[in-house]
């Protein structure tokens, strides 16, 4: 309990069956973080200049986009690149060992956040725009979130601003992101964020996760399992459902099949894998492959709905178009599961 006044806990409510919204193309991450996030415009320069980065800025939604051209469109003229004749050769069985070992990636991660610190991040305040079951929280009432991949806050912390009923719980297993999120949060005028936000250490491929099992009402997953290896793709989300109730929400965004960042890397270490030249790995996902990885959790995830979101960006200083494939989706916990000890 959180110890609000006035505040009853309720599950959410079931889950309508939402329209599937068809598919598309969408914005930046990872090494484009720093531009607008995915589904937001940009604004000119002389805006971005003058808008404050108080707490109640970063609870405002950006305007949202996700379908500004058919996905068919970019798979068409990327697909040869991607996994054609005109993809990157596949590195060597040894080079593939080297870059995939967790305890390089666990460096990387480290090492990517203390060079960027929180310079590098805009708040992801598009989420709730992004996810139905977020835009239908009810104001009056308390909801349990828990993240996988947290990073520096960029996706919990907006979310925590714009709904005070939401208390959260949330983990990397970079320390340096992890400090980035707690000294954001000790910041003067944050104290009712930080009281919300419980942060921990963790690597989610190597130890259980930090949460109370069975518990929480929505668990987020933001451009978080592209980074881990694939064999490791159903025993993360596995983890992550656990820490859900029945009936609980799992919230993914990641990147799309044939994105643009898939097109321009050129380091390959499976099918649709890639290492960036920061060392992070990368997987581009495709709709198939998020109701193949749901189908394999044991305590049961259920589609409720995935897509491929899309949005045209603009590069303003060359003036070219900036296609970017993302993938969206819900899954719900479908059924009781018995929880290892160790996770509980």
């Amino acid at each position: 309990a959180s110890g609000r006044a006035g505040r009853e806990h309720r599950a959410l409510p079931a889950a309508p069956t939402w329209r599937h919204a068809g598919s598309g193309l969408v914005a930046a991450e990872m090494a484009d973080r720093a531009q607008p996030g995915p589904g937001e415009r940009s604004a000119p320069s002389a805006q971005r200049a003058s808008q404050p980065a108080a707490t109640d800025q970063i609870a405002q939604a950006p305007k949202y986009y996700d379908a500004d051209f058919p996905w068919e469109e970019v798979a068409r003229t990327r697909r040869a690149r991607c996994e054609g004749a005109d993809a990157p050769s596949l590195e060597p069985p040894e080079v593939v060992q080297a870059l995939t070992d967790c305890n390089s990636f666990a460096a990387s991660w480290h090492s990517f956040y203390q060079r960027h610190e929180n310079r590098f991040f805009k708040a992801k305040a598009y989420l709730r725009s992004a996810f139905a079951p977020l835009a239908a929280l009810e104001p009056d009432r308390e909801y349990r979130l828990v993240e996988v991949g947290c990073g520096s806050g960029a996706a919990v912390v907006p979310l925590l601003a714009w709904h005070s009923g939401l208390r959260a719980s949330v983990c990397d297993l970079a320390p340096s992101g992890i400090e980035c999120l707690r000294a954001y949060l000790a910041a003067p005028g944050r104290a009712d964020l930080q009281r919300r936000c419980d942060s921990f250490v963790c690597d989610a491929v190597r130890e259980p996760l930090p949460f109370q099992a069975n518990a929480a009402d929505l668990c987020l997953m933001v451009f978080t399992l592209s980074a881990i290896a694939v064999d490791q793709h159903v025993a993360v989300l596995e983890k992550a459902a656990q820490s859900l109730r029945p009936g609980g929400l799992l919230l993914f965004r990641d990147y799309g099949l044939y994105d643009m960042v898939q097109a321009r890397c050129e380091r390959r270490v499976g099918e649709h894998q890639y290492v960036k030249q920061d060392g992070i790995q990368c997987y581009f996902f495709s709709t198939e492959k998020i109701a193949e990885l749901a189908g394999k959790v044991a305590c049961g995830l259920e589609v409720v709905e995935v897509k491929y979101c899309t949005v045209l960006n603009v590069n303003r200083k060359k003036n070219l178009p900036i296609h970017r494939v993302f993938i969206n989706a819900v899954l719900r916990r479908t059924r009781e599961h018995e929880v290892p000890a160790a996770s509980r």
